[in-house]
């Protein structure tokens, strides 16, 4: 994970499952952008950030993301990168399980 004055990495820790890193990142300050696609075009747009979405989980392995609201959702979420993450989704053991099990 980069450094950067304006981010605030709140945990940072190794997945079991995945054996990826996983970052907490605190966005309350707003120093991210959580952009937005356009559902018809599947265009990224950015400056387009909802400003509810507060907190990002991150595999800093491979550079996924994904926002939450709360600090509460992003927490367990960082449990699941297989969920939310495409390469971990396919390095993840089937005992792995998911958030949904």
């Amino acid at each position: 994970m980069q450094k950067d004055s304006n981010i605030v990495v709140a945990e940072t820790r190794p997945n079991r499952a995945t054996g990826s890193i996983v970052c907490l990142l605190d966005n309350r300050n707003g120093a991210l952008d959580s952009g937005a696609v356009d559902q018809e075009t599947g265009e990224w747009t950015a400056g387009a950030a909802d400003p509810r979405m507060r907190w990002f989980g991150v595999c800093d392995t491979h550079g996924t993301y994904v926002f939450h609201r709360t600090r509460k959702q992003a927490t367990e979420w960082l449990a699941w990168p297989q969920d939310w993450c495409d390469q971990c989704s396919s390095t993840a053991p089937p005992e792995a399980g998911s958030a949904e099990d």
